[in-house]
């Protein structure tokens, strides 16, 4: 036992499982950094600000419909805790490297359908910071293929076979799980549609009782389909009603954001021009200074446009500037008017512009009316007999 050489290791084996160097046992700091910012952070702050994802704030529509926005992120979520629990472990444990393969592979393939649906937003809004959260997805892929070949090697200690069994069947049965859910979502919203776009009044009573949340179908399709109809059609002033009940706010002002896109005239447009006060933007400037809060949050996400009208803004400005001091509206208004400007400009400095001045507060009352005495008639200026 004396004589016995004692163990070494083999500098080549941890060399090609870490990395040439002795430094290399493990990932490095920046690799941390640059993992939690894109693996974690980034897919939060993409589905939560949603760039023209699933929802048209900052473009004409958006790029996937709205009734696959809960599935995505119910998939997002579970990935990435899956990769906080895989990063706290060490990224070492066999056992969960086999788990977690197929998943991390699953979050890859997710990332890159994302970041190409939302290439042409990000390539063209590319000066903003919207523009930049969409350009994210690809790295988040990278970020999600490395830690899916981590996690085999890890496995690969233990059992190669295992590890490749359960890299694809984890995979297929996540993919075949959220492809089922967003198939019989898709037709859901294909038959609530075709309800709403039906000729019979009961119809479209049957698909209102039987929709809890706009989100369950693409309301710019049936906005789209609004365009299309004839000024005569009787569905127009139905489907009118049931996007105002459904979203809020008049679907003239889906009209408005869809026109640029689909390049169509509404039928009737150039026939009979709207009066002032039924025009969509008029509308929904007069909804913006409602009492309301929740009235007014709908006017100002439908008024947002990547392309903001200046005489909207102005209207808005000289409404503003009528509001006397210590009205809430005002400081509705004015977060509002920020999210309305492409270039962040503020109301208040809008109004230093107009030279308007706010309305001033109304001089209460220090005391009752003093009485005045009524005025004695004039005398008659008939003769005495």
């Amino acid at each position: 036992m004396a004589d016995q050489e004692p163990f070494e290791v083999r500098q080549d084996i941890v060399d090609a499982e870490y990395g040439s160097g002795h430094a290399g046992l493990g990932p490095s700091g920046g690799q941390v950094l640059f993992d939690f910012l894109f693996g974690v952070l980034a897919p939060i702050a993409l589905l939560a600000k949603d760039p023209a994802l699933f929802a048209a704030d900052v473009a004409d529509r958006a790029v996937l419909p709205p009734y696959l926005a809960m599935p995505t992120y119910i998939v997002q979520g579970c990935l990435v805790a899956a990769l906080l629990l895989w990063g706290i472990t060490g990224m070492r444990l066999p056992v969960l490297g086999m788990l977690l393969a197929g998943p991390f592979a699953v979050g890859a393939v997710l990332s890159v359908v994302l970041g190409a649906a939302l290439l042409q937003f990000a390539m063209v809004h590319g000066e903003y910071l919207s523009g930049w959260l969409a350009f994210t997805p690809w790295l988040t892929a990278f970020v999600f293929v490395r830690h899916c070949v981590l996690a085999c090697r890890a496995g690969a200690r233990r059992s190669v076979l295992l590890t490749i069994g359960s890299l694809v069947v984890t995979f297929a049965a996540i993919t075949i799980a959220a492809g089922s859910v967003a198939r019989a979502r898709a037709r859901r919203a294909s038959l609530l549609e075709s309800l709403l776009l039906s000729d019979s009044p009961a119809d479209i009573d049957y698909a209102c009782s039987q929709i809890t949340d706009p989100d369950e179908l693409d309301m710019d399709t049936i906005a789209e389909a609004y365009i299309s109809m004839k000024d005569d059609d009787p569905r127009r002033e139905r489907l009118g009603g049931v996007y105002q009940r459904l979203t809020g706010v008049p679907i003239d002002a889906a009209v408005r954001r869809l026109l640029p896109r689909t390049g169509a005239d509404p039928q009737g447009a150039a026939q009979k021009p709207p009066k002032k006060e039924d025009d969509p933007t008029t509308l929904l400037v007069n909804q913006l200074f409602s009492s309301d809060l929740e009235e007014h949050k709908k006017a100002a996400k439908a008024l947002i446009s990547h392309e903001p009208d200046p005489k909207m803004l102005e209207a808005v400005v000289r409404r503003y500037s009528e509001l006397r001091e210590g009205d809430p509206r005002r400081a509705w208004i004015e977060e509002a008017y920020t999210g309305l400007q492409s270039d962040g400009d503020t109301i208040k400095a809008a109004l230093k512009r107009l030279g308007k001045k706010p309305a001033p507060e109304p001089k209460k009352s220090t005391g009752p009316p003093k009485h005045t005495p009524p005025k004695p008639p004039p005398p008659s200026t008939r003769e005495m007999p």
